[in-house]
C-alpha cells in the first residue's frame, strides 16, 4: 500500500504502519501514518544504523557555529524546563556541555557514534542534551549528551505505556502527540 493509496482508511489493529527512511525529508509523512493508525503500538519507523545510512555530508567543525548550537539548544531546554515547572539550582552552562562532550569523548552516551557539533537540521548525528531523570530539569548532574537518532527513540519509548494499555491516539495529550512526531 502506498502513501497516497493509504489516505482515508483507518489501518486497523493488528496490521501495522511502517516508516521506513534514511533521513526523513517530509514532515506530513509522519502526520499521515499518525492519523491511519488506530492505536500508537500500530506504528514503526525503521532506518539505516547511524553510520551507515546516506546521511548528509558532513559539516566542517566551526568553533563559533558550534558555540552558537550550544547555546540554542541550551536556551531551547531552559524554556522547556520553564514550562513544565522545573526549578533548576544547577542550571546547565556552555561549560558543563564542553566538559560532557570530553568525559564522553565526543561519542554518544548510547550508541557511541561520534556527535557532529555543526550539522544540518535532522542531521541524526547531532548532538542532543537529554535529562537522565525526566522529573527534572536540564541540570549539571542530569543530563548526558546522546546522538539525535538515540535522543528520539528515547522519547518513542516513553509511549510504550500507551502500546501496552491500547491508549487510541485521540487520547494522547498534545504535548504527547508533538513528542511522538519529534521522534519519527
Amino acid at each position: 500500500m502506498t502513501v497516497h493509496s493509504s489516505q482515508g482508511l483507518t489501518i486497523e489493529d493488528p496490521q501495522k504502519v511502517w516508516i521506513v527512511d534514511d533521513y526523513m525529508q517530509w514532515s506530513n509523512l509522519a502526520y499521515l501514518a499518525v492519523s491511519r493508525v488506530q492505536y500508537i503500538h500500530q506504528l514503526h519507523r525503521c532506518c539505516s544504523p547511524p553510520e551507515t545510512g546516506n546521511h548528509a555530508p558532513r559539516l566542517a567543525y566551526d568553533e563559533n557555529k558550534a558555540f552558537k548550537n550550544i547555546a540554542r539548544k541550551l536556551q531551547a531546554y531552559k524554556r522547556v524546563d520553564e514550562a513544565k515547572g522545573h526549578k533548576c539550582n544547577l542550571r546547565l552552562r556552555m561549560k558543563d556541555v564542553e566538559a560532557l562532550k570530553k568525559k564522553q569523548r565526543n561519542r554518544c552516551d548510547s550508541c557511541n557514534i561520534e556527535l557532529l557539533w555543526c550539522y544540518e537540521p535532522k542531521d541524526t548525528r547531532q548532538f542532543s542534551i537529554v535529562r537522565i531523570d525526566n522529573a527534572q530539569g536540564h541540570a549539571r548532574g542530569n543530563v548526558r549528551l546522546l546522538c539525535l537518532e538515540c535522543s528520539r527513540k528515547r522519547t518513542a519509548a516513553t509511549f510504550t505505556h500507551c502500546e501496552a494499555t491500547d491508549v487510541p491516539p485521540e487520547n494522547i495529550s498534545a504535548d504527547q502527540l508533538q513528542n511522538l512526531f519529534d521522534s519519527i
